[in-house]
């Protein structure tokens, strides 16, 4: 308007502060995307005139879960998160329900905590309100929790090489890789000795068990020496 209230046409320019809160065509039509609150402007020449606005959360649209951070092993537990979201990517409080690929272990329906089971891949699930997502999820070996040594029982000739492979085990039975050169070898019952990492070697005719340990764990496999040539 002129000074005394006489429409004159213009060209106006829009703009919203801050810019994270939306977008503003050049006919006026304001499109909230970031919630929060700030002011619509609009200019012609060296006129201004501004008016507040909130930007409110939209209807729920999307649904993200949320993995952990670290590596996923087997034997521990972790409690998965899932949060909704809606057009503007705005976070929105969700209650879901969860579900896993039970080759990899369980989850507690209502609260997310996943067992982690058996090594592999799998997938996870979360659903709330008809939206549904899901994200893959791999299950790594646990810490190592026992060993085992095979050949056992084995019977060896004197002056004979027996090669014995270790295996070991997280509290879930997924294999765990070992280094056999990190074990420490040991003969009880004086039929034989070690000639490198796994390598035993039957001397003495008689019944005993040779053993590998590494920290706390050992394993322990039952060998009797015969004759040789």
């Amino acid at each position: 308007e002129d000074a005394y209230g006489n429409e004159v046409p213009v060209k106006p320019k829009y703009s919203v502060q801050p810019p994270v809160l939306g977008t503003i065509s050049p006919k006026g039509a304001f499109s909230g995307s970031k919630a929060g609150q700030g002011t619509l402007v609009v200019s012609a020449g060296n006129i201004r005139v501004s008016t507040p606005v909130r930007v409110n959360v939209g209807s729920f649209e999307k649904l993200k879960i949320e993995l952990p951070e670290e590596k996923v092993m087997a034997g521990k537990t972790y409690r998965l998160k899932a949060v909704g979201y809606d057009a503007g990517g705005n976070p929105i409080p969700v209650e879901p329900r969860w579900a896993v690929t039970p080759n990899i272990g369980d989850i507690e329906q209502t609260t997310g905590v996943f067992n982690a089971g058996k090594v592999g891949k799998g997938l996870v699930t979360a659903r709330s309100q008809g939206i549904v997502t899901e994200r893959a999820l791999q299950v790594h070996p646990g810490e190592l929790y026992s060993l085992f040594l095979e050949p056992n029982p084995v019977t060896v000739q004197s002056d004979t090489v027996q090669e014995f492979k270790v295996e070991g085990l997280d509290v879930k039975d997924n294999k765990v890789n070992v280094s056999e050169s990190a074990m420490e070898w040991n003969v009880i019952g004086g039929i034989g000795e070690f000639e490198a990492p796994g390598t035993f070697r039957g001397t003495k005719m008689g019944k005993g068990k040779v053993t590998a340990g590494v920290g706390s764990l050992l394993a322990e496999a039952y060998v009797a020496v015969v004759p040789g040539k």
